[in-house]
C-alpha cells in the first residue's frame, strides 16, 4: 500500500503537503515558498513522493474516496463523521477541528487560530449558516450548510454555486438539495423539518430554505479557491455589478 492509499481526506493531503513544504524550505533557507514552488513544482513533487502520478491524481483520487467514505467514526467520541473529517457531534472537539488534529489537540488552547492553522497545516470548521424555513415561522431550523458543499466535486459544486446564486441563495430548490443531501444523517434537524412539512396540517404553506452567500464565500476562499475565483468570474460576466461594496479578497478577472 502507497502512502496516497492511506490518504482519508482532502485536509489530510493539503496537511501533508504543508509539512513537506515546510522541510523543503528549510532545506533551501534563501529561497521563499513562491519562489520554491514555482521553481520545483513542489506539488507534483510531494505528489509522486506519496505514490501519485501527479498532484491532479493525487487530489482527484483522494476526493473520490472522501466522497464515497460515509462510515468513518471519530477519533474522540465514535460519532459518524462527515465528508469533512469533521464530527457531527455539536460537543464534540472535532465539530471544530477535524480528525487530522487529533495528534495535537492539546494545542488547541495554548495558541491562536492562525497560528495553529499556519503549523500543523489544518483548518478549523467554517460555517455556512443556513435556515429552513415556513412562511409561518413556526418550525423555522438552522443549520450549518458546509457539508452540503464540501461533499461535491469542482464541477457539480460551481454548477450549485450558479443555481443558488441565481435564486439570491434562498428557496425551495435550496432546500431540496439539502434534505437530499442531510438524508445520510438520520437524526439531523433538517430532517425532522422535512417530516413536518410534508405533513397533512402543512399542505398550504410555504418552505423554504435560505444560505448566508458571504459565509460560502469564506468558505470557497478557504477549501475550494479555485472553485470561488471561477464562480466570480461567472458571475461578474453575468452581472457587473455583483462584488459591488463585498469585499471577495480578490481582484475581478480582465
Amino acid at each position: 500500500m502507497t502512502n496516497i492509499d492511506k490518504v482519508k481526506t482532502e485536509l489530510e493531503l493539503n496537511s501533508g503537503l504543508s509539512t513537506f513544504l515546510d522541510i523543503v524550505i528549510r532545506l533551501h533557507p534563501n529561497l521563499n515558498k513562491d519562489e520554491l514552488k514555482g521553481r520545483y513544482d513542489l506539488k507534483n513533487k510531494y505528489a509522486v513522493s506519496i505514490g501519485a502520478k501527479n498532484w491532479h491524481v493525487a487530489e482527484t483520487t483522494v476526493r473520490k474516496r472522501e466522497s464515497a467514505h460515509t462510515d468513518v467514526c471519530c477519533n474522540k467520541c465514535g460519532t459518524k463523521v462527515n465528508a469533512q473529517g469533521f464530527c457531527i457531534d455539536e460537543t464534540c472537539i472535532h465539530w471544530d477541528w477535524p480528525q487530522a488534529m487529533s495528534p495535537n489537540i492539546e494545542f488547541i488552547s495554548e495558541m491562536s487560530l492562525a497560528k495553529l492553522e499556519s503549523k500543523f497545516g489544518i483548518k478549523k470548521r467554517r460555517y455556512i449558516s443556513a435556515e429552513c424555513l415556513i412562511d409561518d415561522d413556526t418550525h423555522n431550523v438552522s443549520f450549518d450548510a458546509s457539508d452540503y458543499f464540501a461533499s461535491l466535486n469542482d464541477q457539480e459544486l460551481l454548477k450549485s454555486l450558479l443555481a443558488f446564486d441565481s435564486v439570491d441563495w434562498c428557496g425551495d430548490i435550496i432546500l431540496n438539495e439539502m434534505i437530499n443531501h442531510f438524508k445520510q444523517y438520520d437524526d439531523h434537524d433538517i430532517l425532522k423539518f422535512a417530516n413536518y412539512i410534508q405533513s397533512d396540517k402543512c399542505k398550504n404553506i410555504i418552505a423554504e430554505c435560505s444560505i448566508d452567500g458571504l459565509d460560502v464565500h469564506e468558505w470557497l476562499k478557504t477549501y475550494r479557491p479555485k472553485v470561488f475565483k471561477s464562480f466570480i468570474k461567472n458571475t461578474i460576466d453575468d452581472d457587473d455589478n455583483f462584488c459591488s461594496g463585498v469585499d471577495m479578497g480578490i481582484k475581478p478577472p480582465i
